[in-house]
C-alpha cells in the first residue's frame, strides 16, 4: 500500500500537532518526590494519557514514547516514511554508515596515507618525557 503525497502531508501535520501537545505534557507534568514518580496533570486524549496517569517513575517502568504514540495514530507504515525509529537510526545513522564509512575506506586505500609513520611513543605510552634543563 502507498502513501500519497497528501496523506503523507497530514500525517507531519498530525506529528506536529502532537509534538505540541507531548512537550505540554512534560512541562506540566505534577513530580512526586516522596515516591520519585512523574504524573500527568490533566487528560491528553491525543497521546493517550489520563489524569494521574504515571508518566515516569525510578524502578521496573516502561514510559511511554512519543514514537508509540505516533504509531497508534498513524500505523507503522506512514509512521516509518515521516519519523524513522530512533533506536532503528535515522538519518544520522545513515550518513555513519552509508556515507562517512565509504570515505574511511578510500582513505584507507590511498597509498600517500598508509606511508605515515606512526607517531613518536610517549614515555612508552605513558606521556612525553619533559628534561629540565639547569641553567647556571
Amino acid at each position: 500500500m502507498t502513501l500519497s503525497i497528501e496523506d503523507l502531508n497530514k500525517a507531519r501535520e498530525l506529528r506536529r500537532e502532537l509534538k505540541i501537545e507531548w512537550a505540554e505534557l512534560w512541562k506540566s507534568k505534577l513530580e512526586d518526590k516522596l515516591v520519585a514518580e512523574d504524573m500527568a496533570d490533566k487528560d491528553y486524549r491525543w497521546l493517550f494519557v489520563d489524569q494521574g496517569q504515571i508518566l515516569f517513575a525510578t524502578r521496573d517502568f516502561k514510559p511511554i514514547t512519543f514514537h508509540e504514540v505516533l504509531e497508534k495514530h498513524l500505523g507503522p507504515e506512514a509512521l516509518e516514511k515521516i519519523a524513522p525509529n530512533p533506536s532503528q537510526g535515522g538519518w544520522r545513522k545513515f550518513v555513519k554508515e552509508a556515507i562517512h564509512s565509504k570515505k574511511l575506506i578510500e582513505m584507507s586505500l590511498d597509498p600517500k596515507q598508509s606511508s605515515k609513520k606512526p607517531q613518536q611513543i610517549k614515555k612508552t605510552g605513558r606521556g612525553w618525557l619533559h628534561r629540565r634543563e639547569v641553567r647556571n
